[in-house]
């Protein structure tokens, strides 16, 4: 963005290559040149584009196919209809300068009956969105989510997802379900669930999603531990 910023600066109008070199394989790989090259190409930067995977040529194809494809996309007329109808906003950061975001990390507080300072990490947080149904196979899940499992009971890895988004709320008497849901919090994985479900079916020491509009006026459940905006 700098280079692309400087370049239109001083009126040269040269071609950008993107690459992420040596990216790695399988998932990883493809995940690291999406991210590195695709939020460019979203932007309207980049000429050329070379995906590079640590697995044999041909298959790094695919993968760079599919990005010039949604790289495109953002230039049809469709595209450029809802770009247009985006609000205005008025961008005040300097992105010449760089510098980590300042942010405060959840904090234990005196009587807490689980532990939510797991919520998020410090070097970047994962986050995966369930449903009732996969709780109910809960050994499955537990290894799904990266945790290890010893006696069928889950421990928290350094692999495991740091928090899960519920799409739904099993209902109380769902007992494998609650019970693979408090194994976790046991485990340090913090649960978070729609203010709108949790109102309409607790869940203790949940985190209470609440929409920023409705920030001021929300109503928090009891059984919420804490809230996220």
């Amino acid at each position: 963005r700098l280079l692309a910023a400087e370049q239109a600066r001083l009126g040269w109008d040269y071609p950008i290559h993107l690459g992420v070199t040596e990216a790695g394989e399988g998932e990883d790989g493809r995940m690291k040149s999406a991210i590195g090259i695709g939020t460019l190409l979203a932007d309207g930067i980049g000429d050329t584009v070379r995906v590079s995977l640590t697995e044999d040529p041909e298959y790094e194809f695919k993968p760079c196919s599919r990005l010039v494809n949604l790289g495109e996309e953002q230039l049809s007329e469709d595209m450029i209809a809802k770009q247009a109808a985006v609000t205005e906003f008025d961008d005040t950061r300097d992105f010449t300068k760089y510098g980590r975001r300042e942010s405060a990390l959840p904090e234990q507080r005196e009587g807490d009956p689980v532990d939510y300072r797991g919520l998020l990490h410090r070097d970047g947080s994962v986050i995966n969105a369930i449903s009732t149904e996969m709780l109910e196979t809960p050994d499955y899940f537990y290894k799904a989510i990266g945790c290890k499992t010893a006696v069928g009971m889950p421990f928290k890895d350094i692999a495991t997802s740091d928090s899960l988004l519920l799409t739904d709320v099993p209902a109380e008497d769902n007992k494998k379900a609650r019970t693979a849901i408090r194994r976790l919090q046991e485990s340090n994985v913090g649960m978070i669930v729609p203010v709108d479900l949790l109102r309409e079916t607790p869940l203790p020491n949940a985190v209470a999603l609440v929409p920023l509009a409705e920030a001021d006026t929300a109503e928090i459940p009891e059984c919420a531990g804490r809230v996220a905006y």
